[in-house]
């Protein structure tokens, strides 16, 4: 039986004896970690055991695993997910990864200290937004309410599917509006891509002739402005999507 609030590094390789060896060097660095070679157990270990990150290697010789497997988990799971590409020339690799789910894709050139690196940077990233985001004046809830602070702020509840303003009043939003404030505010401070909005979103493809999301930012930024009038929340970044950037 796992220790209380164990959520280990899923790491996937097809090569048995590579995922194990990873997996081993993260477990020394003080992050533990679970080798698997097939998607079949890891997506079933997902649903037992949340785990703080899935590490998904990308070889050339089975190069659409990986994808296969973060479709799979971005469908059941937003545990944060990276590619590590095994090919010296993976941009279109990393392209795809990012407009797929992938919170980052990682070269074949970087170390491993680089990679632990990369994953502890992601896991704060991680931590902070489903926690307070003070500097921003935003909290992210998970389950009930947060005691009065002193200073108003807005919450984000997941549990509830809420929006609150500083006031405590809900912020009426659609089903829609908020998986899409969520998105952003999951990856607060980068810019998100109009792909992966729609497959959050809307759970389908994007195509550039959709406003969909372009709309549905509009009336969201319409509703923020009702109670924040000069703050800019989110914005638009030409060529790529959105960028959330607090409140």
């Amino acid at each position: 039986m796992e220790r209380p609030g164990y959520r280990p590094v899923f790491v996937h390789d097809g090569d048995r004896s590579r995922a194990g060896q990873i997996a081993a060097y993260l477990t020394n660095q003080g992050l533990p970690a679970e080798a698997y070679s097939d998607a079949d157990p890891l997506l079933s270990r997902l649903s037992d055991v949340p785990p703080s990150l899935v590490l998904l290697h990308w070889s050339g010789t089975a190069p659409h695993s990986a994808m296969n497997i973060l479709r799979q988990v971005r469908s059941i799971s937003a545990v944060p997910c990276v590619l590590r590409a095994r090919e010296s020339n993976s941009d279109l690799h990393r392209i795809a990864g990012l407009d797929n789910g992938a919170d980052d894709c990682i070269p074949a050139a970087f170390t491993e200290r680089e990679v632990v690196a990369r994953i502890r940077a992601i896991m704060r990233r991680t931590a902070q937004s489903s926690g307070e985001l003070g500097e921003d004046r935003t909290e992210v809830e998970e389950a009930a309410p947060a005691p009065v602070l002193r200073r108003p702020v807005w919450r984000l509840s997941l549990d509830r599917r809420e929006l609150y303003t500083p006031s405590g009043k809900p912020c009426e939003l659609t089903s829609a509006e908020f998986d899409f404030l969520h998105v952003l505010t999951r990856k607060r401070g980068t810019p998100v891509s109009r792909s992966l909005l729609y497959q959050e979103v809307f759970r389908r493809p994007w195509y550039p002739e959709d406003r969909g999301i372009d709309n549905l930012a509009a009336r969201l930024r319409r509703k923020l402005a009702a109670h924040c009038p000069n703050v800019d929340s989110i914005k638009s970044v030409r060529g790529v999507g959105y960028l959330f950037t607090g409140f």
